[in-house]
């Protein structure tokens, strides 16, 4: 069954499953303009970089980060895993 968490630093604005599946969740901003829209949630298409691994785009506070999918999961989900840390897989790659 898909479990679903937040991802830190990102909480109440993406979240990340235990299939390496990544959402934004749905929420009310600020715009430029001074007026407040809705952002609908959805669940966001992973990229490929050009070595294989997936990726997806986080945006917080106007910024745009590049986050390698399997390094979300193994921050939400494996006990003790801290960023900077290296994510050995099940076959050793």
């Amino acid at each position: 069954m898909e479990e679903w968490k937040d991802i830190p630093n990102y909480e109440g604005l993406y979240q990340v499953s235990n299939v390496g599946r990544v959402k934004s969740l749905h929420r009310i901003v600020k715009g430029k303009d001074g007026k407040y829209k809705s952002i609908k949630g959805i669940v966001l298409r992973n990229q490929k970089c050009s070595n294989g691994y997936l990726f997806v785009n986080l945006s917080k506070d106007g910024k745009v980060r590049t986050s390698l999918t399997h390094r979300l999961v193994a921050i939400a989900f494996v006990k003790g895993f801290e960023e900077g840390k290296e994510v050995n897989h099940i076959n050793e790659d």
